[in-house]
Protein backbone atom coordinates (compact mmCIF):
# COMPACT_ATOMS: atom_id res chain seq x y z
CA UNK A 1 0.00 0.00 0.00
CA UNK A 2 2.87 2.25 1.32
CA UNK A 3 4.58 1.83 -2.05
CA UNK A 4 1.72 2.59 -4.28
CA UNK A 5 0.70 5.90 -2.55
CA UNK A 6 4.31 7.24 -3.15
CA UNK A 7 4.43 6.03 -6.33
CA UNK A 8 1.69 7.74 -7.31
CA UNK A 9 2.41 10.99 -5.09
CA UNK A 10 6.09 11.57 -5.52
CA UNK A 11 5.25 14.00 -8.14
CA UNK A 12 2.02 15.26 -6.86
CA UNK A 13 1.89 19.20 -6.36
CA UNK A 14 1.06 19.07 -3.00
CA UNK A 15 3.99 16.82 -2.06
CA UNK A 16 6.39 18.41 -4.22
CA UNK A 17 5.51 21.91 -2.20
CA UNK A 18 5.04 20.27 1.99
CA UNK A 19 7.49 17.74 1.45
CA UNK A 20 11.52 19.30 0.63
CA UNK A 21 12.99 17.35 -2.44
CA UNK A 22 10.01 14.81 -2.22
CA UNK A 23 12.33 12.07 -1.87
CA UNK A 24 10.27 8.61 -1.76
CA UNK A 25 11.62 7.19 1.01
CA UNK A 26 10.49 10.45 2.83
CA UNK A 27 6.53 10.03 1.40
CA UNK A 28 7.12 6.02 2.59
CA UNK A 29 7.45 7.11 5.78
CA UNK A 30 4.18 9.45 6.09
CA UNK A 31 2.35 7.27 4.64
CA UNK A 32 3.72 4.39 6.86
CA UNK A 33 2.56 6.15 9.84
CA UNK A 34 -0.65 7.78 8.71
CA UNK A 35 -1.93 4.22 7.19
CA UNK A 36 -0.68 2.34 10.69
CA UNK A 37 -1.68 4.47 13.04
CA UNK A 38 -4.30 6.11 11.64
CA UNK A 39 -6.23 4.51 8.84
CA UNK A 40 -5.96 1.34 9.51
CA UNK A 41 -6.84 1.08 13.04
CA UNK A 42 -9.59 3.98 12.90
CA UNK A 43 -10.85 4.15 9.29
CA UNK A 44 -11.23 1.94 5.87
CA UNK A 45 -8.69 1.40 3.96
CA UNK A 46 -9.40 -0.66 0.38
CA UNK A 47 -6.97 -2.18 -1.89
CA UNK A 48 -7.09 -3.55 -5.70
CA UNK A 49 -4.68 -5.63 -5.99
CA UNK A 50 -3.22 -6.49 -9.24
CA UNK A 51 -1.63 -10.25 -9.62
CA UNK A 52 1.85 -9.57 -11.18
CA UNK A 53 2.63 -5.85 -9.38
CA UNK A 54 0.76 -6.03 -5.92
CA UNK A 55 -1.29 -3.30 -4.64
CA UNK A 56 -2.49 -1.47 -7.83
CA UNK A 57 -4.49 1.08 -6.19
CA UNK A 58 -5.49 2.06 -2.51
CA UNK A 59 -7.90 4.23 -0.81
CA UNK A 60 -7.82 5.36 2.71
CA UNK A 61 -10.29 6.23 5.15
CA UNK A 62 -10.77 8.07 8.13
CA UNK A 63 -13.56 9.18 10.34
CA UNK A 64 -13.66 13.28 10.39
CA UNK A 65 -12.39 14.12 13.92
CA UNK A 66 -10.14 11.03 14.40
CA UNK A 67 -7.42 12.83 15.46
CA UNK A 68 -8.87 14.47 18.14
CA UNK A 69 -9.43 11.16 19.32
CA UNK A 70 -6.17 9.58 19.25
CA UNK A 71 -3.79 8.02 21.91
CA UNK A 72 -0.95 10.49 23.02
CA UNK A 73 1.71 8.45 21.98
CA UNK A 74 0.41 8.25 18.26
CA UNK A 75 -0.02 11.98 17.98
CA UNK A 76 3.69 12.46 19.41
CA UNK A 77 4.71 9.82 16.72
CA UNK A 78 3.08 11.20 13.79
CA UNK A 79 4.51 14.54 15.47
CA UNK A 80 8.38 13.31 14.93
CA UNK A 81 8.01 11.91 11.79
CA UNK A 82 5.78 15.05 10.30
CA UNK A 83 8.92 16.88 11.92
CA UNK A 84 11.47 14.56 10.65
CA UNK A 85 10.17 14.72 6.87
CA UNK A 86 8.77 18.14 6.21
CA UNK A 87 11.11 19.93 9.17
CA UNK A 88 11.68 23.60 9.53
CA UNK A 89 8.42 24.13 6.55
CA UNK A 90 5.78 22.43 9.34
CA UNK A 91 4.84 25.28 10.44
CA UNK A 92 4.22 26.86 7.72
CA UNK A 93 2.65 23.42 5.75
CA UNK A 94 0.29 23.09 9.67
CA UNK A 95 -0.99 26.99 8.88
CA UNK A 96 -1.88 26.46 5.29
CA UNK A 97 -3.73 22.69 6.30
CA UNK A 98 -5.57 24.92 8.94
CA UNK A 99 -6.80 27.59 6.17
CA UNK A 100 -7.85 24.43 4.52
CA UNK A 101 -9.71 22.71 7.28
CA UNK A 102 -11.72 26.35 8.70
CA UNK A 103 -13.42 26.46 5.17
CA UNK A 104 -13.88 22.36 5.08
CA UNK A 105 -17.58 21.66 5.03
CA UNK A 106 -18.81 19.26 7.38
CA UNK A 107 -18.81 15.50 6.92
CA UNK A 108 -18.67 12.24 8.03
CA UNK A 109 -15.79 10.50 6.87
CA UNK A 110 -12.53 12.20 4.66
CA UNK A 111 -11.01 10.24 2.34
CA UNK A 112 -7.31 10.87 3.50
CA UNK A 113 -5.38 9.63 0.73
CA UNK A 114 -5.60 7.43 -2.50
CA UNK A 115 -3.53 6.57 -5.44
CA UNK A 116 -3.06 4.09 -8.58
CA UNK A 117 0.57 2.61 -9.86
CA UNK A 118 1.18 5.54 -12.34
CA UNK A 119 1.66 2.46 -14.63
CA UNK A 120 -1.82 1.22 -13.83
CA UNK A 121 -3.63 4.41 -14.46
CA UNK A 122 -6.33 4.98 -16.83
CA UNK A 123 -8.04 1.54 -16.69
CA UNK A 124 -10.72 2.29 -13.78
CA UNK A 125 -8.79 0.94 -10.46
CA UNK A 126 -9.32 4.49 -8.84
CA UNK A 127 -13.07 4.40 -9.73
CA UNK A 128 -13.10 0.20 -8.08
CA UNK A 129 -11.16 1.28 -5.01
CA UNK A 130 -13.51 3.93 -3.79
CA UNK A 131 -16.79 2.30 -5.09
CA UNK A 132 -16.66 0.05 -1.96
CA UNK A 133 -16.54 2.73 0.46
CA UNK A 134 -18.90 4.93 -1.65
CA UNK A 135 -21.76 2.04 -1.41
CA UNK A 136 -21.47 2.14 2.09
CA UNK A 137 -21.39 5.59 2.80
CA UNK A 138 -24.43 5.54 0.40
CA UNK A 139 -25.91 2.92 2.68
CA UNK A 140 -25.29 4.58 5.97
CA UNK A 141 -26.56 7.92 4.67
CA UNK A 142 -22.80 9.53 5.00
CA UNK A 143 -21.17 12.33 3.53
CA UNK A 144 -17.53 12.67 2.54
CA UNK A 145 -15.17 15.21 2.06
CA UNK A 146 -11.56 15.20 0.30
CA UNK A 147 -8.87 17.58 -1.25
CA UNK A 148 -7.14 17.31 -4.50
CA UNK A 149 -4.04 20.00 -5.75
CA UNK A 150 -4.41 18.45 -9.36
CA UNK A 151 -7.25 19.78 -11.54
CA UNK A 152 -7.01 16.63 -13.55
CA UNK A 153 -8.94 14.91 -10.12
CA UNK A 154 -11.86 17.03 -10.15
CA UNK A 155 -13.54 15.59 -12.63
CA UNK A 156 -12.54 11.71 -11.35
CA UNK A 157 -13.70 13.03 -8.20
CA UNK A 158 -17.23 14.43 -9.98
CA UNK A 159 -17.82 11.46 -11.34
CA UNK A 160 -17.91 9.64 -7.87
CA UNK A 161 -20.53 12.30 -6.65
CA UNK A 162 -18.50 15.05 -4.96
CA UNK A 163 -18.70 18.44 -6.08
CA UNK A 164 -16.16 21.35 -5.60
CA UNK A 165 -17.52 23.44 -2.07
CA UNK A 166 -14.02 25.52 -2.90
CA UNK A 167 -11.48 26.23 -4.58
CA UNK A 168 -8.53 27.51 -3.09
CA UNK A 169 -6.10 29.10 -5.12
CA UNK A 170 -4.68 32.16 -3.17
CA UNK A 171 -3.04 30.04 -0.34
CA UNK A 172 -0.35 31.52 1.53
CA UNK A 173 3.01 30.47 1.20
CA UNK A 174 3.02 29.45 -2.68
CA UNK A 175 0.71 26.55 -1.58
CA UNK A 176 -0.73 25.10 -4.83
CA UNK A 177 -4.47 25.49 -5.55
CA UNK A 178 -6.67 23.34 -3.74
CA UNK A 179 -10.55 22.02 -4.38
CA UNK A 180 -11.95 20.76 -1.59
CA UNK A 181 -14.84 18.85 -2.51
CA UNK A 182 -18.19 17.18 -0.30
CA UNK A 183 -20.14 14.27 -1.51
CA UNK A 184 -23.65 13.61 -0.45
CA UNK A 185 -24.89 10.23 -0.19
CA UNK A 186 -26.72 9.24 -3.45
CA UNK A 187 -30.03 7.25 -2.60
Amino acid sequence: MVATLVASHVGYAWERWAVPGCEPHDLARLYSLDLGAVALPHGAVHVIDDPDRGVASVAAWVPTGVFSRLADDVLDALDAVAHAVIGERLAIVDEVEQAIRAIRPRADWYLATMGTRPDLQGRGLGARVLRTMLGRLDREHATAVLETSDERNVAFYRRAGFEVAHLLDALPHGAPHVWVMHRTPRV
